[in-house]
Order: structure tokens, then C-alpha cells, then sequence
């Protein structure tokens, strides 16, 4: 599965796993959200910015998703829209590291 994949360090199994998993159950966020944070293990930063994207608009509520695609964000040279993940990922509740 995905989630063992990733935990043994198989980055890019893992996104595969996670793009059946997604292609199966596309209203659950777990798979693009698990696959962006391969993708940022990655440098693969357009492709987890996507994953976030799709999480942010499934789930505007969670602040997680976020702060990773302002890493994603940020690999890209995106610095003003990395900004705004990190203010509105403060404003729903994020914790300052």
C-alpha cells in the first residue's frame, strides 16, 4: 500500500500506490495529501502543489495541507503565494514552528 511504501523510504511507489487510491476514492483527501508529501520528498514541487491543491479545496477547514504546499510553493520560487499558505494556515489554527 501507499502508506507502508512511504513509510520504508519508497517515495515514488508511493505515489503510485496513492494514484490508484485516489483514482478509486476521489472525494477521500488522504491519497493526494499522502501523495504531495511524497511528491515534496521528491522535488517534484508542481506536481505536490497540485496534491495540496486538490486537498485545500476538498477540505478548506484543514491548515496541514497548507503549510506543505507552501513548501511546494517555496521549491518553486512561488515565495508571495507560500506566504499567504502560511497566514491562512496560522489563521485556521497552525502552530508556529
Amino acid at each position: 500500500t501507499g502508506v507502508a511504501r512511504q513509510q520504508l523510504g519508497y517515495d515514488a511507489r508511493a505515489v503510485e500506490a496513492y494514484d490508484v487510491a485516489a483514482a478509486l476514492e476521489p472525494r477521500f483527501p488522504g491519497a493526494p495529501f499522502n501523495r504531495g508529501l511524497c511528491r515534496l520528498k521528491l522535488k517534484d514541487f508542481a506536481a505536490a502543489e497540485a496534491d495540496f491543491d486538490a486537498v485545500c479545496a476538498a477540505r478548506p477547514d484543514w491548515a496541514e495541507p497548507r503549510v506543505n504546499r507552501a513548501v511546494a510553493r517555496e521549491g518553486q520560487g512561488k515565495f508571495a503565494a507560500a506566504e499567504a499558505d502560511l497566514t491562512a494556515a496560522l489563521e485556521l489554527g497552525a502552530a508556529p514552528q
